[in-house]
């Protein structure tokens, strides 16, 4: 009786050494995890199902809350936790698909980010009523990743045109990746990009230093206009804790994608065949992306889900219908009860009842702040 072997038989321990790179298929896979892989499989599944119940509650609430174009901002600046855990579920039952998965999360980060800029601007009521009340303002340049590199230079005011830079460098946080990706999947197709082999002949290097640039600059950017538009806006929207949520996951997404793959590609990681070092830097990533994700979103919920400052309800809203129409069947009914009985000397009116968007606020205040 003859045993087949899992693997192939170029990876077979006693025919030849193990290859780092060789990409498993399902079965392949299954095979050498066994059972529990898919008892972590279905652990990883739950969290990614949680991270998009999450993101559904978010919209629901922010619809009930918000105008259309704030709440397109928000949910698509939100989306950013269930679009990575999907994709991080992906490459860990399909490795082969993880630098498409991982290209996707690359670009889809910086996205997030763009949503968020365009967010604040709604909440001034659009852009240009933002550069207005932003105008002769002081910028911070001093601030991360520079920090006090910039501390003798003056600090200029802010500007139109200044604005105008402001928003090139933060586009450009989504724009260059895409470039690059772009150039990259040419340049392979072509030969001049060997895979990510370090070598002065290769782009790799090149295209690292350049998506390294852009991260930085985007970065200080962000940060100076996210401290400018947090003066004249409320404070009660918590601008710089919705930014520093967002570009945490954004920051700690890109360091995990590049650290496993470069320990995975030069053989750090354990290496099982047909369960290659690099295929075990995709589970450990993909799985730190999952828990991530599940992890942000839940504490992102205290800071995006709250009320118009100023505002509990808004005119076409459900609530404000609501509201409207038990306010109706209350004004009738108390004149009912004014006809029916002799009026007083003096009628004390009914005290306001708090709403459930007030009730919220108070409760988003007690984990906010």
């Amino acid at each position: 009786m003859m045993i087949t072997s899992p693997y192939p038989a170029a990876l077979h321990p006693s025919r030849a050494a193990p290859n780092c790179c060789y990409t498993p298929t399902p079965s392949e896979a299954y095979a050498v995890l066994g059972n529990w892989g898919l008892f972590l499989a279905a652990i990883e599944s739950l969290m990614v199902l949680t991270t998009v119940a999450v993101f559904v509650h978010e919209c629901h609430y922010l619809s009930a809350c918000w105008p259309r174009r704030p709440l397109l901002y928000s949910s698509l600046a939100l989306s950013v936790f269930p679009v990575t855990s999907v994709c991080a579920l992906v490459a860990t039952v399909f490795p082969r698909v993880h630098d498409a998965t991982s290209s996707i999360i690359m670009l889809y980060l910086p996205f997030s980010l763009v949503m968020y800029f365009e967010l604040i601007g709604c909440y001034a009521g659009g852009s240009e009523q933002l550069v207005q009340r932003l105008i002769n303002e002081q910028m911070p340049l001093r601030g991360p990743p520079i920090c006090c590199v910039l501390w003798c230079c003056p600090t200029p005011s802010f500007s139109k045109r200044r604005y105008a830079v402001l928003r090139v460098v933060v586009y450009q946080l989504f724009f260059i990746p895409l470039i690059l990706i772009t150039i990259i999947f040419v340049c392979t197709l072509t030969g001049i990009h060997e895979g990510d082999k370090m070598e002065a002949t290769n782009a790799s290097p090149y295209l690292m230093l350049l998506q390294a640039g852009s991260f930085l600059l985007g970065t200080y950017g962000f940060v100076i206009f996210v401290k400018l538009a947090s003066r004249p806006l409320p404070p009660q929207l918590l601008l710089r804790r919705k930014f520093t949520v967002l570009h945490l996951h954004f920051t700690l997404t890109r360091l995990q994608l590049v650290a496993f793959k470069a320990a995975g590609l030069t053989g750090h990681l354990p290496c099982v065949p047909p369960v290659a070092s690099m295929v075990t830097g995709v589970y450990l990533s993909s799985a730190m992306l999952m828990g991530q994700g599940f992890m942000v979103s839940t504490v992102s919920r205290y800071f995006f889900l709250h009320p118009q400052p100023n505002s509990t309800l808004l005119p076409h809203s459900p609530a404000t219908a609501r509201a409207r129409a038990s306010a109706a069947a209350a004004t009738t009914a108390t004149s009912t009860h004014v006809n029916s009985h002799p009026r007083s000397a003096t009628v004390s009116p009914p005290r306001p009842q708090p709403s459930a968007h007030q009730a919220s606020s108070r409760y988003l205040a007690a984990f906010t702040y």
